[in-house]
């Protein structure tokens, strides 16, 4: 099985977590990006947050809160491998870039009423309510 290594970001804002939409597909993940060459998970977070949210974000702002596996969205013959940083704080208000179709604001209550993967469903809703982070 090939591996997507990749860096995710959870942005909290209201007790909520941002989750993303984009590549024509219905189903909502974990906003960040594919790491590339040479580039630590966190280098590419930072990268991932400017380019598709034009926000400002340093190291000293991210936490690592996991890594988690589950089959890739938009690549299903692949398994996405997913180093997850609570996004502390960030600089600027979040704008989408031109690849980023939609985003939503989701807690335990509201994450049913969509299409959210795997990850987004059973790794981060627990651990986020665990941290007493969300509702």
């Amino acid at each position: 099985m090939n591996y997507l290594h990749k860096a995710g970001g959870l942005l909290i804002k209201d007790r909520k977590f941002l989750l993303e939409r984009h590549g024509g597909n219905e189903t909502y993940i974990v906003p960040g990006g594919k790491l590339e060459a040479g580039e630590t998970a966190i280098a590419a977070l930072i990268r991932e947050c400017d380019e598709e949210f034009h926000i400002a974000v340093s190291e000293k702002d991210l936490q690592y809160v996991g890594s988690f596996e589950s089959r890739a969205v938009h690549n299903p013959d692949k398994i996405v491998k997913i180093e997850t940083f609570l996004v502390k704080t960030w600089k600027g208000e979040i704008t989408l870039d031109d690849g980023i179709e939609n985003v939503i604001w989701v807690d335990s209550k509201t994450i049913g009423d969509y299409s959210v993967s795997s990850i987004a469903k059973d790794n981060v809703l627990p651990l986020l309510l665990e941290m007493q982070l969300i509702d």
